[in-house]
């Protein structure tokens, strides 16, 4: 799938199609985010998510997995994180009784983006072995 719904503009490839793209805003705010997603027949969910920076501080990635963990409920794994080319990435996977996550956070300085395979644990084995693809296909486009 490829997309310009985002602000940044993005190339994505997900085995998903159709997909979806939207926008919402919060009045309040002011804030727009962009969403592309789609599903397969097996229930597999692709998507991305991006919420442009604003005035305040930046969300501590460190903190994501431990509020994730804290409903017992979830069993969360496979946390990494790395910095480079602009960019704060943290990677874990988040799973519970029926469904397992595997999500990446980008936060860069104009956006935040975060991408999701959210899949019934019977497709375990199929998505661990096409995940990767998804998450190395996102490639934000910088405006000059």
């Amino acid at each position: 799938m490829a997309s310009g719904g985002l602000e940044q503009g993005i190339v994505l490839g997900s085995p998903a199609d159709p997909f979806n793209d939207f926008s919402t805003h919060d009045p309040t705010t002011g804030e727009v985010s962009h969403v592309v997603g789609g599903k397969s027949s097996e229930g597999i969910k692709f998507s991305v998510v991006e919420t442009p920076a604003s005035g305040k501080t930046p969300m501590d990635l460190a903190e994501i997995p431990k509020s994730l963990a804290s409903n017992p409920a979830n069993k969360v794994s496979d946390v990494s994180r790395s910095a480079g080319n602009g960019a704060d990435t943290l990677s874990l996977t988040m799973g519970n009784a029926t469904t397992t996550a595997h999500v990446r956070y980008i936060q860069m300085k104009a956006a935040l983006y975060i991408l999701t395979v959210e899949y019934p644990n019977a497709y375990r084995e199929l998505v661990a072995a096409n995940k990767d693809e998804f998450f190395d296909s996102f490639k934000p486009k910088v405006r000059s």
